[in-house]
């Protein structure tokens, strides 16, 4: 394989993490019929990855202590130890290339870039978003979605498509506001539906150490749950 041409990823394909990866993911939410966003959960050996280059918005989140070196945009990341809770977040069209020295345990999240922005255009003015690369970094909240989609998975999808929606755009704002090239951002109290997700985005943020429900989201936002309640 020729050193120049990075491979083209697209996570929402069930086998294209084959092509990188040396053992299959132990959780993949292919199948699971989320809309939008991918979620596989891996321990993988030490690994020299090819250059990789997204399609969609991506999330690496290290759920163990390793040492990786890599390669993002052209811009050489020396050999560091990432621990738990340590992530990187990469806009598609991004090229990566990561070497992993030890076994390495982690999240991998995948947003669709149309779904992203579809999401996040009620909430500014500015249509498509820019996303700021990010290296090494630690964001609690990002954390805690990752692991309340990975409880998702492991429940075979408990919670349903409307739970894993709410997450997925909390996520989408979050993104907007703390990693994109700042936009023009509507007015949160003029708009009702960007009020009700700085509210759900707020909950969540709050309640990273417990347990997450469906009905508590709803209540938040005045939605009626279950949402086949026909009285």
């Amino acid at each position: 394989m020729s050193s120049d041409k990075p491979l083209i990823l697209d996570f929402a394909q069930t086998d294209e993490m084959k092509l990188i990866f040396p053992r299959p993911a132990i959780l993949s939410s292919h199948g699971a019929k989320w809309e939008g966003i991918h979620v596989e959960y891996h321990c993988q050996p030490p690994t020299e990855y090819p250059e990789q280059y997204y399609q969609q918005h991506a999330i690496g989140l290290m759920l163990n202590s390793a040492i990786i070196k890599g390669i993002e945009n052209g811009k050489h990341h020396n050999s560091e130890r990432w621990y738990n809770g340590d992530m990187f977040i990469g806009a598609a069209g991004n090229n990566y290339r990561l070497h992993t020295i030890e076994e390495h345990e982690f999240i991998a999240l995948a947003l669709n870039p149309t779904d992203f922005d579809n999401t996040v255009c009620e909430s500014t003015n500015s249509n498509p978003i820019e996303i700021i690369p990010q290296w090494q970094i630690r964001d609690p909240l990002i954390h805690g979605i990752a692991l309340t989609l990975k409880t998702e998975l492991e429940s075979g999808g408990l919670n349903g498509t409307l739970y894993v929606d709410a997450l997925k755009n909390a996520l989408s704002i979050h993104i907007l506001c703390r990693y994109s090239q700042k936009p023009n951002l509507l007015d949160f109290e003029g708009s009702s539906d960007a009020s009700k997700m700085q509210i759900v985005i707020d909950y969540i943020n709050d309640c990273i150490n417990r347990e997450l429900y469906l009905s508590d989201l709803a209540k938040l936002v005045q939605l009626r749950y279950p949402l086949n309640n026909s009285g």
